[in-house]
């Protein structure tokens, strides 16, 4: 299978454009924070301090599983579109 790099760069941006477009979930296990990300949360930030570099975790993997599931998406969504027309 050969990796289509437009519509991977797509499924990054889209990916990254979730945090934007989707509301956190707000927890509060030992601190307070809000998880932000679909369909898998890879980016918390926490309330615990002023900084806002200092009270954000990012989870690589994660991320890079969001952007596989975008990905098949898309590409999912390619397939239909092109049966169909």
């Amino acid at each position: 299978m050969k990796i289509n790099k437009r519509i991977l760069n797509y499924s990054l941006w889209i990916s990254l454009l979730t945090i934007l477009m989707f509301p956190g979930n707000l927890f509060t296990e030992d601190t307070k924070g809000i998880r932000y990300g679909f369909p898998f949360p890879f980016l918390i930030h926490y309330h615990q301090d002023h900084w806002f570099i200092r009270g954000v975790s990012i989870n690589l993997l994660y991320y890079l599983i969001d952007v596989i599931v975008i990905y098949f998406i898309i590409i999912g969504l390619r397939g239909i579109y092109r049966r169909i027309k």
